[in-house]
């Protein structure tokens, strides 16, 4: 970051030595393999194609992508974590707490380089300032990742257009999703969000050379043969009204119950890792309101500050965060580079 940059330049950075890489892919399996030695059974290679609610219990389509068989399973409590297939899924059901949801896709892309020499210079993830006006997930950073054993430097986000709700969907998804009950919150989301719009706008329009520009903020000598354009995924943000204007839900997620609790999903931008275990806490508290109790011990030990509703103090924060780096094998008081500090 620092090779052919202006020794006269300002230059200010908060450093943490603390914090790792996770390859996600691999984290999914293990949970899924945890899944199948419990005896949950999973089904890979499926599409869910109807979902409704009949005498108490929910019937769901699935088929086969391979095969093309079709079939229906019912069960008293579904969970639907479809990402950008949630919301047209829950319409096609007549769940009538989205009724006023609206939907609005964007794909994010990034810089992509494997030169080891660049790779090996760069062993962390630098974050910088979103654009004036533009959104928070637009943070650019520069990040090392390691995805299935390869080692990569990502610059971005890029944000793109594209209509489709998933990578794999179709080119109406958009289309199909505007109903006359969120056709109000399209319109006031569009008129009260117009410097987004804007940043968007800009962002389909930008160039090559413009991406570019961009990373030499953080590599002033980046070369254009080393960097390879590519899209990471697909993003719905989800659209409402919120203070009687139209607003995107924060690019996160939205917990959505419905049949007194034997429906749960998450609407938007599927959960991170910052996120993603306190969205579950939130959803197993809306789903299952009368087995929380039940519960509490065991989520005690888990996340001891979730159970007890109670604010930890910061000496009992500190301890907890050094416990999980101890665990995690991150504790910085045995990495070298905290030397690089001074």
């Amino acid at each position: 970051m620092f090779g052919d940059r202006p020794d006269d330049g300002p230059v200010a950075v908060t450093r943490s030595a603390s914090g790792t890489d996770v390859d996600f892919g691999v984290l999914t399996r293990q949970l899924l393999s945890a899944l199948r030695s419990r005896g949950g059974s999973i089904r890979l290679g499926h599409e869910v194609t109807g979902l409704e609610r009949t005498d108490g219990t929910w019937h769901v389509g699935v088929r086969d992508r391979e095969t093309r068989v079709a079939y229906r399973l019912r069960a008293p409590y579904v969970f639907v974590g479809a990402g950008g297939g949630t919301l047209p899924l829950l319409q096609r059901a007549g769940v009538p707490e989205v009724r006023r949801y609206g939907a609005f896709p964007i794909s994010g892309q990034f810089l992509r380089t494997a030169r080891a020499d660049l790779v090996a210079a760069h062993r962390g993830k630098v974050y910088g300032h979103a654009a004036p006006g533009a959104p928070s997930i637009s943070v650019p950073h520069l990040d090392h990742r390691t995805v299935d054993g390869r080692e990569h430097l990502f610059f971005g986000p890029f944000a793109a257009f594209s209509p489709r709700f998933l990578r794999s969907g179709r080119r109406t998804d958009l289309l199909r999703s505007v109903r006359s009950g969120n056709l109000p919150v399209l319109a006031a989301s569009a008129r009260d969000n117009r410097s987004l719009m804007a940043y968007l706008l800009r962002q389909v329009a930008q160039t090559s050379r413009g991406r570019l520009d961009a990373l030499r903020t953080f590599v002033p000598d980046v070369r254009a043969d080393d960097w390879e354009l590519v899209t990471a995924g697909q993003r719905v943000q989800i659209l409402k009204m919120s203070g009687g204007q139209g607003a995107m839900v924060g690019f996160g997620t939205e917990v959505v119950t419905s049949a007194a609790g034997s429906l749960g999903a998450l609407l938007g931008a599927s959960p991170g890792a910052s996120t993603a275990a306190a969205t579950m806490v939130d959803v197993l508290a809306a789903s299952f309101p009368g087995r929380m109790a039940q519960w509490a011990p065991r989520l005690h030990e888990i996340a001891p500050s979730v159970a007890s509703g109670e604010r930890p103090d910061a000496a009992a924060l500190l301890a907890r965060a050094r416990a999980a780096r101890r665990v995690l094998g991150l504790d910085p008081a045995h990495d070298d580079r905290r030397k690089d500090l001074a």
